[in-house]
């Protein structure tokens, strides 16, 4: 009779939350904080597309949304588990790269872009981060990222009211045209 009243050992192993985190942090399938992470979603926003079409509020919402979950992640978990985060889960480097760019993140960005670099997964969203940056505002984040080639991002950077960066790209455009012309065959 004792028997059936006294629960299993493995049973009192599962009402031990310090315990159960040991075990399960050995055992293959989903860690415990990566739950945090199946139910959002980054919403089809396509940055390539005429600024008209979208609803910067939007547009702002799906980032803020996206942000509440990895916001509280990092406090808990901090930046040295994301690396073993989308090492997991190679489907979260979008996100977690994403999400990073839109709140001027720049030290998770060159982290992921490394992490990137030494994996055979692409990165898709590289192509849309100056453009989210710009959109955004983030001018540092804008700077860290501007080896690669945007469209639209004066657009976006316009439509979203940002004097600081619309000052840096019409700043840079004219670098470049001043740079470009002294190269030209055509200067004598």
């Amino acid at each position: 009779m004792s028997s059936l009243s006294t629960p299993p050992p493995s049973v009192s192993v599962f009402r031990c939350h310090e315990l159960l985190d040991v075990i399960t942090s050995f055992q293959p399938g989903l860690p415990q904080d990566l739950h945090a992470f199946l139910a959002v979603r980054l919403s089809p926003v396509y940055f390539d597309t005429p600024v008209s079409q979208h609803d910067m509020f939007l547009v702002k919402l799906s980032f803020a949304s996206v942000h509440a979950a990895i916001k509280p992640w990092y406090l808990i978990y901090g930046v040295t588990r994301l690396s073993k985060l989308v090492a997991c889960v190679p489907q979260l480097i979008d996100l977690f790269f994403a999400d990073a760019v839109f709140f001027g993140e720049v030290a998770i960005v060159t982290l992921l872009l490394r992490l990137v670099q030494s994996t055979p997964t692409p990165l898709p969203l590289k192509r849309d981060a100056l453009t989210v940056a710009a959109m955004n505002g983030q001018v540092d984040m804008f700077q860290h990222l501007q080896q690669w080639q945007y469209r639209n991002v004066m657009t976006w950077a316009t439509h979203g009211g940002r004097l600081a960066m619309l000052q840096y790209l019409h700043e840079q455009h004219a670098t470049r045209t001043v740079y470009g012309a002294r190269g030209s065959r055509f200067q004598r």
